[in-house]
């Protein structure tokens, strides 16, 4: 995922990570443009109430044109946000 975030900005496009829950190990964030609602210390009712109230505002507010979700649960999330706002963003898997 970093890998492609970096050819995306390489290529001159403008690409931001929501990352959902964060991560254990965030050494592979380095040098990526992230935003990361959650931490897989926090239990699963703080980390959901985390998406419902932050994802919507930040998403609205960078207005992206592709979503790319990496589990069946972040698209469900996604699309529920994207019609939520009415938002045309595509999301992919």
């Amino acid at each position: 995922m970093a890998t492609l975030l970096r050819q995306f900005e390489a290529d001159g496009d403008i690409a931001t990570l929501f990352l959902l829950g964060g991560s254990q190990d965030q050494t592979w964030l380095e040098g990526v443009p992230a935003k990361v609602l959650g931490s897989p210390r926090d239990n699963k009712i703080a980390r959901y109430l985390r998406y419902i109230f932050q994802l919507p505002f930040a998403l609205r507010a960078f207005r992206p044109d592709l979503i790319l979700c990496a589990d069946p649960r972040s698209i469900f999330v996604a699309a529920a946000i994207r019609k939520l706002l009415g938002l045309k963003t595509k999301i992919a898997s």
